[in-house]
């Protein structure tokens, strides 16, 4: 232990002077702080569950004036799974849930329109239960199923392999 008044060893200098020198590199750290290049907006959510946690994702993507795209992840939320035990399509149906209403929040704040929105689940059973009528099901899937029509149109939804789906890595991790 050296005293504060004391000069610090070449042991504990040369480190912090490494890392002072390095900081001058901050300088060429840039984020962009636009999301809106030229061109037109689509809104692509994802959406995945896992027996510990769900999450939806929504990325907003650009169709170029030169016929390319660029993607750009505007938002996600990942929560916890219910404590109480539920099945793996109603884990999926709550993670669908979750992807309609923050697509809804996120249309709601951005000034302009978007093309088009997309929904993307891997859960085929989600798929399923949302080509039949809410009624059908009991209060549960009925009040979600209802939820989720009322907040997209049913033809925007589609299946995506689980290894494609980016919403894989908030409930289990990327890697």
């Amino acid at each position: 232990m050296v005293g504060w008044d004391k000069p610090a060893s070449f042991q504990v200098v040369e480190p912090f002077l490494a890392t002072l020198a390095g900081l001058v590199e901050l300088k060429n750290v840039s984020f962009p702080r636009s999301i809106q290049p030229c061109g037109q907006p689509i809104l692509m959510m994802f959406g995945d569950a896992s027996w510990e946690a769900y999450c939806a994702m929504g990325y907003i993507c650009w169709l170029l004036e030169d016929g390319s795209t660029e993607c750009t992840l505007l938002a996600s939320k990942t929560r916890v799974a219910p404590k109480k035990k539920q099945s793996f399509p109603r884990l999926e149906l709550i993670a669908a849930t979750l992807m309609a209403r923050l697509a809804k929040k996120i249309v709601e704040t951005f000034r302009f329109e978007f093309l088009q929105i997309f929904y993307f689940t891997d859960s085929s059973a989600v798929l399923g239960m949302l080509q039949k009528d809410s009624c059908t099901f009991l209060e549960f899937v009925g009040n979600r199923v209802s939820e989720i029509k009322s907040l997209s149109p049913v033809e925007s939804w589609s299946w995506v392999p689980t290894d494609k789906n980016p919403a894989d890595w908030g409930t289990r991790g990327k890697g």
